[in-house]
C-alpha cells in the first residue's frame, strides 16, 4: 500500500491536547508499551492536525501507557499529508465524533484486557449503525 506524499515534523504535545485515533485499547498492550517506556524505549506516535487539534493515526497505547505513567507530554511525529479532500473529510469525521464522545486527552476510553478482546470489541462498534459517519459518506 502506497502512503500519500507527507513530511513529519517531531514535536513535544501534552497528552491532554490529544485526540485519540482509537476509543478501545487493550491492557495487554498498554502494559508492553509501560515496560518499553520505562526501559527507554518509546516510538514516536504519529498525529495529523484535524479539526485544529492534534489527531493521533498512530501510537494510541503508547500515549496512554504514558499517561499511565504520569508524563505529562509526549514527542509526536507531526504528518503533514498532501491528502485527497474525501480523506481529510473521514479524518475530520472521525476527530469530530472522539470528541464529542469527550476523549480529548485521553479520557474515557474503554480498556479490555486483551489484543484478542480489543479486536473483538472493535469489530462489534463497527457493526453498529453510525448514523453520522453515514451522513457524512452520502455526501462523499
Amino acid at each position: 500500500m502506497r502512503r500519500p506524499n507527507r513530511t513529519l515534523k517531531t514535536s513535544e504535545l501534552q497528552i491532554c491536547e490529544l485526540i485519540p485515533g482509537e476509543r478501545i485499547l487493550s491492557r495487554e498492550s498498554i502494559d508492553r508499551w509501560k515496560n518499553n517506556i520505562a526501559a527507554g524505549k518509546f516510538e514516536e506516535p504519529t498525529i495529523i492536525k484535524a479539526l485544529g487539534g492534534y489527531y493521533v493515526t498512530q501510537g494510541n497505547h503508547r500515549i496512554f501507557a504514558a499517561k499511565e505513567l504520569g508524563l505529562p507530554s509526549v514527542t509526536c511525529q507531526i504528518a503533514q499529508v498532501d491528502r485527497q479532500k474525501n480523506v481529510e473529510a473521514l479524518d475530520d469525521i472521525d476527530c469530530a465524533d472522539a470528541l464529542r464522545a469527550g476523549l480529548l486527552g485521553f479520557e474515557g476510553l474503554k480498556i479490555v484486557a486483551t489484543d484478542h478482546d480489543r479486536e473483538e470489541a472493535c469489530e462489534e462498534e463497527a457493526s453498529e449503525d453510525d448514523p453520522i459517519f453515514d451522513d457524512a459518506l452520502g455526501d462523499l
